[in-house]
Order: C-alpha cells, then structure tokens, then sequence
C-alpha cells in the first residue's frame, strides 16, 4: 500500500512535469491585436466597410483563441501516463526540481519575450499612427507657420504616448528580467553531484519520457502550426486594414484638397473681365501723399471750417490706414492682393487729389477776396465820384425842367439812365426819348431793381437814328 500512495504521489508528480510545456503553450499565447486602440485616433475617418472587416475579424480571432484553448485542455485530459518504471522517489524529486527549474527558466525568458514584442508592437503602432496623421496634415496645405505648429503637436502627443508605454512596460520588463536571474541562481546552485548521481538512474524513465516528449512533440507542433496559420491569417488582414486606411487617408486628403482649394477661390477669387484686369494691371502711379495737416493750417487761418473738423479727418484717415495695413497681412491669394493694394492707392490718391482740388479752391478764395476788396476799393472811390456827378446830373435835370435823361445806351437791354428825383418811376413805365423838344429818337421801358436802381430796354427806336447820353426823355406812366 505505501508503494500505492508513492506511485499517486509519482504519478501527481508526473503530470506537474510532462505538462509543464502545455502550461507555458497556454501562459504563452499571443495578446491579440486590438484594432480600437490602434485606430482610436482616426475613428472619424473609418468607412462602414473597414468597421465591418475589424469586427469580423475580432470575431474570427475570438472564435478560434477558444477553440485552440478546448482543445489542447481536452488533449491533455487523454493523455495517460505509466509510472511503473518509477522506483526510486529521491530521483523523481531531483529530476522534478531540475526539469521545473528548466521550464520555469523556459516561461520566464518566453515571458519578457512576449512583454518586449508587445512593447515594440505597441511603440511601432504609435509611431504608424502619427505618421499617419502628418501625412494628413502635410495633405492639408497649411501654412509654413501652422503646419509646423501641427506637427509639433502631432510629436508632442507620440512623446507623450512613448512615455507612457515607457513607464508602463519597463517595471515589468525589470521585474521579469529580475525572476530570470533568480530561477537561473537556483538552477546555478543546485547540487550537481545529485544530477549526476540521478542520471546513473535516468535510463529507467528514458522510454516513457521519449514517448511522452514525441506526443508532446507532435502536439506542440500541431499548434505552433496553427498559431502560425493565425499569425499569417493576423499580418495578411493588418496588412489589409493598414492598406484600407492609407487608401482612407489619401481619399480624405485628396477631398480636403479640393474643398481647401474651392474654399480659397471662394474667398480669394480670381478676377476674369477685361475691365478688371485692365485695372488690376494698372500702374499705380501718381502721388498719393496726404497734405492733410499743411491744408488744415491753411483753412484754420482763414475760418472757413468748423474747429476740430479736420482733426476729425486726420483720425479717419489714420484709422484707415491701419485697418488696410492689417488687412494686407493676410496671405491673400488670387486677384485678391493686388485688389486690395489697388484699393489702398486709389483711396490714397483720391484723399491728396481732394486736397489738391481744395487747396486750389482756397487759393481761387484768397484770390476773389484780394478781387473783392480791390473793387469794393474801387467802388468807394466810384462812389464818391458818383455823388459828384450826381450832384452835377440833377443840377442839370433841374435847370432843363426835364424828367430825365440817358447816360448810356449801348446796351440796348440795360441802358442806364437819370431820373430827377423828382419824378418817381415804377417797374414797366416807359420813357419817350427827345433830342430836341420835337425830335423823336424811340422808347425805353423801364425796369426799377429791387435796391431801387433804374435802368431801360428798348423797345422802339427811329431808323437812321441812336440813342445817345443825354437823350432827353419823357416818363410814360402805365
């Protein structure tokens, strides 16, 4: 009976050993690859088509991970072992330790080599993706400016995500290189003179380890077979998606293209008549300078503006400026630029032609005031003169008893006469010119102004005869 219970505890034993590479083909399957997380980024350019693909493919590699984990535990469940060639329970201990150091050294080492792939696979997919997305920006015709902006924004966020993988994985990776080094003290310390005191006895279990390894064998390489089916299926269809989404991304590239190049012309358009052109092509020349504060000075000496007017004008003009500065830092493009400088200058040079118009404007003042005051001049000393002759006129008028006489009449339509002051002549009366008492010369209707001035027309005259200074004449009333 105790031989019984050795043999369970052996056969216990066993199993721990024979299915230690079964154990590690399970700890050691591949992570699968999350098309989510790697296509987080470019969700919103994702076609029905490619999130049907990812699911169906997710769906595939589901299916057939637990397919794979049934049927390697139902496998292992069949397989039967025949421990009656195990009589010495010290050697099964020792090669037990040995061989579990051994595989524990195996796990290990597989281990921090799944942890590194998957931190090189991980880093590799961060660094696609923002490659990807400075594809679409260089796509975007940007400005010098802005696109550098982008893309170190783009290199800010992978650093960001590098680190991040970095401070994740790099523990792990210590902590797992750190369980290598103390499996490999164990293996470095174990008592060689037992090892090979064990081996004298190792032929005993040689036929069925041998038969145990060749069924493992075959198992082991049905699987990595069809692990390796999986990891071609896997690559074929990331190659795929990764095809998709370089066809996705140029589509969106080319039509952000087209629509970008349809939105400048929308606001940047391209001038096409012949009078547009022409004036676009136009010289800018002529001097578009402003006068504004020497004009000021001028019309402020004479009053001819209200104060504060042009210190209205000279902000305006100022603010103007500024504005057409501002706006012709816009990288406009097109007609658009030259539109803008030729708006600029015709503002400008229709601004210092006003000013050269009202500064000659000023001067034809300056000159009608200098006129003005000559013949207001004039008109005072005609004026004097006028009293005299006056004076001498109704002298005259008196002493001929006469109502009136002409003193020129060589514009027929304005003859200017003398009336004695002691006749009265309304608008419309007429006067009967005489050269002598029975010399009959014509007719003149007189037209009184309202500052009380009198002056005839002609309306009748003898042939063969002229008015001439004076004509005598008889006012006529009506």
């Amino acid at each position: 009976m105790g031989d019984e219970d050795k043999v369970k505890d052996l056969a216990k034993v066993a199993k721990e050993v024979f299915l230690q590479d079964t154990r590690r083909i399970d700890a050691g399957k591949p992570e699968l690859y999350n098309l989510e997380v790697e296509f987080a980024r470019t969700r919103s350019n994702r076609s029905l088509r490619t999130l049907l693909l990812v699911l169906g493919f997710v769906v595939v590699a589901v299916g057939a991970t637990v397919f794979l984990t049934v049927y390697i535990q139902d496998q292992n469940r069949r397989i039967s072992v025949d421990i009656s060639d195990f009589e010495d329970v010290t050697l099964k201990d020792l090669l037990s330790s040995a061989t579990k150091n051994q595989d524990d050294m195996d796990a290990a080492k597989q281990t921090l080599s799944d942890t590194q792939q998957e931190f090189a696979a991980k880093t590799k997919a961060v660094t696609d993706d923002t490659s990807a997305q400075v594809a679409v920006v260089d796509a975007q015709g940007l400005s010098d400016v802005d696109h550098t902006a982008a893309v170190q924004k783009l290199n800010d966020a992978q650093k960001v995500s590098l680190a991040a993988l970095s401070a994740h994985y790099s523990p792990l990776i210590r902590q797992q290189q750190a369980t290598i080094a103390d499996i490999q003290k164990k293996i470095d310390a174990y008592d060689q003179q037992k090892i090979d005191a064990a081996k004298k006895s190792e032929d005993v279990l040689n036929n069925q380890a041998k038969l145990h390894d060749l069924e493992l064998q075959k198992i082991k390489n049905y699987y990595e077979a069809k692990l390796k089916e999986a990891d071609i299926r896997y690559n074929t269809d990331t190659s795929l998606l990764k095809e998709n989404q370089a066809k996705i991304v140029q589509t969106m590239a080319d039509k952000q293209k087209r629509d970008v190049a349809a939105l400048v012309l929308k606001y940047n358009p391209v001038f096409e008549t012949d009078t547009l052109k022409a004036l676009l092509a136009s010289p800018m020349s002529g001097d578009a300078s402003s006068s504004l504060p020497v004009l000021a000075s001028q019309l402020a000496q004479g009053s001819y503006i209200p104060a504060g007017t042009f210190d209205g004008m000279q902000t305006a003009v100022t603010q103007r400026a500024t504005l057409y500065s501002r706006i012709a830092r816009i990288p406009w493009e097109n007609s658009v630029p030259s539109a803008i400088g030729h708006l600029d200058f015709l503002d400008r040079f229709l601004v210092h032609s006003y000013e050269g118009i009202t500064q000659k404007l000023l001067q034809t003042i300056h000159d009608n005031e200098a006129a003005i005051r000559a013949r207001d001049a004039r008109i005072s000393d005609l004026s004097a003169g006028a009293d005299q002759d006056r004076l001498a006129f109704e002298f005259y008028a008196s002493e001929i008893s006469e109502n009136g006489f002409v003193l020129d009449a060589r514009d027929t339509d304005r003859v200017a006469v003398f009336v004695n002051r002691s006749y009265t002549v309304a608008d419309g009366d007429q006067g009967l010119i005489f050269r002598a008492d029975d010399e009959y010369i014509g007719t003149i209707r007189f037209s009184v102004a309202a500052s009380g001035s009198i002056t005839g027309r002609v309306v009748e005259a003898v042939p063969g005869k002229q008015i001439q200074p004076f004509d005598k004449f008889l006012i006529k009333k009506l």
